[in-house]
């Protein structure tokens, strides 16, 4: 493959887009229960997303490049970025170029989906737009916006956004369903930078873990998780209490509680972090995925 192609595509995250394809679906169950659904409506929601997933990683290369940030941090498989500016620093320009490229497509095609309802898909839109082109810039000099802002894109955004382009209004189940991403990808970006703590200072970031540190870290993580499940109970009981909806509360609650205590119990050891890092992005992705077929089941 092309030495061009290929840094372009590593600098996407193609394996992170996968949590775009889930919550788009998490939607698109919501607007399920209301609507026959339009495939190629859905099909267009799915690749305007995709393309602000997209822009978003690519510019948080860029900015991470730029700023000596990926020159210095330990990478995982979760955390880090690609390494594909610095082994290819030539590519860093036309990274950017790609990447508001690829943002201003998705403009294009957020403007045609507001034709369906433009006062509730309005505003979604431009704080859209505003996290991708201020996430990494500006944001992560934030502790509270860096906290919320990538739950938000994933949760209210994404969720709320496809639900109300399929339908062209909003409802409680929507409304309860995006609370999971928002919670979950707000845990999945914090846990992600307790590698990168001393990293991201050096590089003039300011997230809560530099801010109020690790253990303040680990409290809100397992607050996140709290909430969480709070929205799982509320989401599940609009759909009548059933076996397999009982099954899937209790074993996506387990699963949280058990993360939240290992997270609270290890929060000043990075080596014991690493290892929770993956179960985490393994719940980030299933309770998403298991609440939209458990919707749709219904």
């Amino acid at each position: 493959m092309n030495r061009r192609i290929a840094t372009l595509i590593a600098t996407a995250r193609p394996n992170f887009l996968i949590l775009t394809f889930v919550c788009v679906l998490l939607g698109i169950a919501t607007a399920s229960q209301v609507t026959s659904i339009n495939l190629g409506l859905a099909a267009l929601v799915l690749i305007t997303a995709l393309l602000a997933h997209i822009s978003v990683n690519m510019l948080n290369e860029y900015h991470d490049y730029c700023s000596g940030l990926d020159l210095t941090t330990d990478r995982t498989p979760f955390s880090g970025g690609s390494g594909a500016l610095p082994s290819h620093p030539e590519s860093a320009k036309e990274v950017k170029s790609v990447a508001l490229t690829l943002l201003s497509l998705c403009t294009l095609s957020g403007l045609y989906l507001m034709q369906q309802n433009l006062a509730l898909l309005m505003p979604l839109g431009i704080l859209g737009l505003f996290i991708v082109l201020t996430y990494t810039p500006v944001l992560n000099r934030h502790p509270i916006a860096c906290l919320i802002s990538a739950g938000i894109g994933f949760g209210p955004i994404m969720v709320l956004g496809t639900h109300i382009s399929l339908t062209g209004g909003l409802a409680e189940q929507a409304v309860l369903a995006s609370i999971i991403p928002f919670c979950l990808v707000n845990n999945l970006l914090l846990l992600n930078q307790y590698p990168d703590i001393d990293a991201d200072s050096a590089s003039g970031r300011y997230h809560l873990l530099i801010a109020y540190g690790r253990h303040t870290g680990a409290k809100v993580y397992t607050l996140f998780n709290s909430v969480m499940i709070a929205g799982m109970v509320l989401l599940i009981q609009t759909m009548g209490t059933d076996l397999f909806g009982l099954l899937v509360g209790v074993v996506v609650s387990t699963a949280a509680i058990r993360l939240s205590i290992l997270v609270l119990n290890n929060a000043a050891n990075q080596t014991k972090f690493n290892q929770l890092m993956g179960p985490n992005v393994a719940l980030t992705l299933a309770t998403p995925t298991i609440l939209s077929i458990l919707i749709m089941w219904n």
